[in-house]
């Protein structure tokens, strides 16, 4: 199979003859596009949120929402580079895609996991305030953990990029390490535990980051419901009894009204990680043993279950926060108005 003259010709030279259609298939302009689309979107929305958020945040959740919304808006960025990097490939441009590879995967990798834990968090201490109404957060403990661990993810990033520069020379087996299928913490293991299994391999790299997240988010899933099932049946039955209002009454309904409320979106939050999240894992494990060398485009098929999944959940996440909050509402459409307005003469 031939490729095309210049300097995608040197490029290609050392591609395997299946990732040819990496150059020639229309699919990959589509691809780019079409992640460079998401990536946008996510990355505006998020942004919103994230201003709105930090001149806000005075309650806990309303805290994790602003680092929820920080961390999926470096999703979306993750996605531009991403895009970035498909047409790199497109045009044959090797120190373009060698430069924006190491930012890529270092952003990719640390986004996707953080994204995981603030999900969790957030569940967990809604799940803990829904327990103990009575318990106060320290906020310096929660601002320790949730920098503790982007900052481990950041390390852990870094440590693999150059562990797949050095082992591999050729531009597309580091493509394929670090976007087409990144597992991250894949060359620390091998480095130390050459003989380790593939079974266990793919468990211990998808199963902890990705599983039990899940699983936990579930049980949190699950006595939010239960909560929420309760709060009904007693505001049912106080309204039965209710002769008339006082002001005391009135702020104390409308407290239970904000906190169920909040408990709602935080549900559906978790609802929507723990779906896309598990489809992640059952996706990219399903791929990554079964190995189907055999299905067209299949480095496709790796890299759409590696990452549009992880992209869909950091851009359902602030449509629920804005179809939740009225107040978020105008104050997007009032943005994106001014935003409109100056690009309009």
């Amino acid at each position: 199979m031939e490729t095309t003259t210049g300097t995608a010709t040197t490029f290609y030279h050392s591609i395997p003859l299946q990732l040819i259609y990496f150059h020639h298939n229309n699919f990959n302009v589509v691809l780019a596009i079409t992640i460079f689309l998401l990536g946008s979107v996510i990355l505006v929305l998020n942004t919103l949120l994230c201003f709105y958020y930090y001149k806000k945040n005075a309650i806990v959740y309303e805290k994790l929402f602003f680092l929820l919304s920080a961390v999926d808006a470096t999703t979306g960025l993750a996605a531009l580079l991403q895009s970035a990097t498909f047409i790199g490939i497109l045009t044959g441009s090797e120190t373009f895609v060698s430069v924006v590879l190491t930012v890529t995967y270092v952003i990719s990798a640390v986004s996707f996991h953080v994204s995981v834990f603030y999900n969790v968090l957030l569940a967990v201490c809604r799940t803990v305030v829904l327990s103990c109404p009575f318990f106060k957060f320290k906020l310096r403990i929660l601002y320790c953990i949730s920098a503790f661990y982007p900052v481990v993810m950041v390390m852990l990033a870094v440590y693999e990029v150059n562990s797949v520069y050095i082992n591999y020379h050729s531009l597309i087996d580091k493509i394929m390490f670090l976007i087409i299928s990144p597992l991250c913490g894949s060359e620390l293991i091998h480095n130390y535990y050459p003989d380790f299994n593939d079974l266990g391999y793919y468990l211990l790299l998808l199963g902890i980051p990705f599983v039990l997240p899940s699983l936990i988010c579930l049980v949190c899933c699950i006595c939010a419901t239960i909560y929420l099932m309760r709060a009904t049946k007693r505001d049912s039955a106080r309204k039965k009894y209710r002769m008339k209002s006082s002001k005391t009454g009135e702020n104390l309904r409308r407290r239970r009204k904000t906190n169920s409320r909040a408990t709602v979106t935080i549900l559906q939050l978790s609802t929507a990680f723990f779906i896309c999240n598990t489809l992640y894992f059952t996706t990219e494990f399903t791929l990554q043993a079964w190995n189907p060398g055999h299905i067209p485009h299949e480095m496709y098929l790796v890299y759409v279950a590696a990452n549009f999944l992880p992209f869909l959940n950091s851009l359902i996440n602030p449509v629920i926060l804005i179809n939740r909050g009225t107040h978020l509402q105008k104050y997007i459409k009032r943005h994106l108005e001014m935003f409109s307005n100056s690009f309009s003469f």
